[in-house]
């Protein structure tokens, strides 16, 4: 089968490796498409300097320890699409060839006490771990595994064998382009959950690139009153604007981004969504919250930089009573026993893109094909995530 394969820093491959079979508990799946994230973006420049320090049994660790395990010769990336199972596994329920299906990054064998409360973080199968057995962090699909003959090849290949655990029946209301959406969909709803937003409430979408553009559309689905989204993107914001995503678009670059917020919202807004890849971010999402509101910081990532933090103080919410959440993810997308049934972010983010209230292919404004030349598929890994909303490998899908 064809597929993207990282081999060395800075340089992709397009390669024919061998048709996954699919072990007990796994589907055989064809991607439709699978998008580039900035997380494969990040792999293909940096690999594997993304991970620089290193556990306790020699493996290499990610930045503040978020993914504790080490790339690998041999890495498939894509992780975030679905597509049409060819093959189902041995002691696999629920799934019959031809279903539609989503894939969520984070693996689990499904089986595990973990994995039966949901804490697929901590699955004892595929969790990253300490040589004493600590677990760490998430295995994530075509991101950070050390065996990709077992479970490191992703979704930009013609096959890719999953647990059943991970994968999520679509119906075919939801588009082949929409299945990028839910990876990612999943995890942003997951932030708007946890931000509190409640009817009414005036919202503040900092940058966030592909998050952003799903926060704001999750957020006027909860109710929010207005929106205001700054993003010094011209592409983000042309998007945005055409979408409708939000009441007001600001061009820090142009335009004091403050004082922008600050006339449509006097008082400042009940929640502000902040990312990093702004500069500044943070402090202008201490400048623009009410007092006692609240800001999610959500996509903060240590490998990008440290420019979010330009300007930014403590002081400046501490005295505020501002409730200032944690990062990237605030909390994991699904808990045990919601409102007395299991509640998984993802499984709502696909009802909601059945039932026509959000378009998770919307994002895709460039597209690549697994069957172009390579120079083609690199640069979709090089510049485009700064110029595109978000660029899609096309491998099966129409």
């Amino acid at each position: 089968m064809r597929a993207v394969v990282f081999r060395s820093p800075g340089v992709l491959h397009v390669e024919d490796l061998p048709v996954p079979a699919p072990g007990a508990g796994e589907l055989l799946i064809k991607p439709h498409y699978a998008q580039v994230c900035l997380t494969d973006v990040l792999n293909a420049q940096r690999w594997p300097p993304v991970w620089p320090s290193a556990l306790p049994d020699g493996r290499r660790r990610q930045h503040a320890g978020r993914w504790a395990a080490a790339m690998s010769d041999g890495m498939v990336p894509g992780h975030e699409g679905g597509g049409e199972v060819v093959e189902v596994g041995p002691g696999v329920d629920g799934f019959a060839v031809g279903d539609r299906v989503l894939v969520d990054a984070t693996y689990r064998c499904g089986t595990c006490p973990e994995c039966a409360t949901m804490m697929w973080r901590d699955c004892r199968r595929f969790a990253a771990r300490t040589a004493s057995g600590r677990a760490v962090g998430p295995t994530y699909l075509g991101v950070n595994s050390s065996r990709p003959e077992e479970f490191g090849r992703g979704l930009m290949a013609e096959y890719c064998a999953v647990p059943a655990a991970m994968s999520y029946r679509c119906p075919d209301e939801v588009s082949s382009l929409g299945l990028v959406g839910g990876e990612i969909g999943g995890a942003t709803l997951a932030s708007v959950r946890c931000s509190g937003l409640q009817l009414g409430d005036n919202v503040v979408q900092i940058g966030g690139q592909l998050f952003g553009g799903y926060r704001m559309q999750l957020a006027r689905l909860a109710g929010a009153d207005r929106i205001v989204y700054v993003e010094s993107n011209a592409a983000r914001r042309e998007w945005a604007q055409r979408l409708e995503l939000a009441d007001l678009v600001v061009d820090p670059g142009r335009e004091a981004a403050v004082d922008a917020v600050r006339e449509r919202f006097p008082h400042g807004a009940d929640v502000v969504f902040s990312s990093c890849v702004e500069a500044g971010s943070w402090a202008l999402a201490a400048r623009v919250v009410r007092r006692g509101g609240t800001v999610v910081p959500f996509d903060s990532d240590p490998r990008l930089s440290e420019h979010h933090l330009d300007g930014f103080d403590a002081a400046m919410i501490t005295g505020n009573g501002v409730r200032w959440l944690g990062h990237w993810p605030p909390i994991a997308t699904a808990e045990p026993l919601k409102g007395g049934k299991d509640r998984n972010d993802h499984q709502i983010f696909v009802d909601l893109m059945a039932q026509g209230r959000i378009d998770g292919g919307a994002p895709v404004t460039r597209m690549v094909s697994l069957w172009d030349e390579v120079d083609a598929i690199s640069e979709a890994f090089r510049d485009a995530w700064r110029t595109e909303v978000r660029t899609a490998v096309r491998i099966w899908g129409e």
